[in-house]
């Protein structure tokens, strides 16, 4: 089934998380994305680290030693 999927995610303001599957127009090549999507400014504010074994989220603007993070 082939859909627009930017216009699905342009109208819809919590998409979450999601699986995208989908190959070339040749057919020869296939992707997969995974993607997730955060409703607070903390949450928003994540992004995918490699590890070893997979990977994990982290803090985009890792905490400042000392800082105390903003109300919210």
């Amino acid at each position: 089934m082939k859909q627009d999927l930017c216009a699905l995610l342009r109208g819809n303001p919590y998409p979450g998380r999601g699986i995208v599957l989908g190959m070339t127009p040749d057919g020869k090549s296939s992707v997969a994305v995974y993607f997730i999507m955060g409703r607070s400014a903390n949450s928003r504010n994540r992004v995918f680290a490699e590890e070893p074994d997979g990977i994990r989220t982290q803090a985009a603007d890792p905490p400042v030693p000392g800082r105390r993070p903003p109300p919210g």
